[in-house]
């Protein structure tokens, strides 16, 4: 794969986390983006300060976590 076939797979989306509904609506765009293939693996990148981490990791898990495939969690180090 080069690098704008990479590229052309990345999403951007700029959300609640806190927020059953964006986590749901979140669900559904990558639902819809894996349409055709066999397994929904997702990596979730996820940049906000310590104390929101356990909640917005819970709304994933619960709401936004890909049945068919693995899940990834990736916390950028606040500074």
């Amino acid at each position: 794969m080069d690098l704008e076939s990479f590229k052309s797979r990345l999403h951007y989306i700029q959300m609640q986390l806190d927020q059953p509904d964006t986590v749901v609506a979140l669900d559904r765009h990558l639902q819809a983006l894996a349409e055709e293939r066999p397994k929904q693996h997702r990596v979730f990148y996820l940049a906000l300060p310590p104390f929101l981490f356990a909640k917005a990791v819970e709304n994933l898990r619960e709401r936004c976590w890909s049945k068919s495939g693995w899940n990834r969690v990736i916390v950028e180090k606040p500074f």
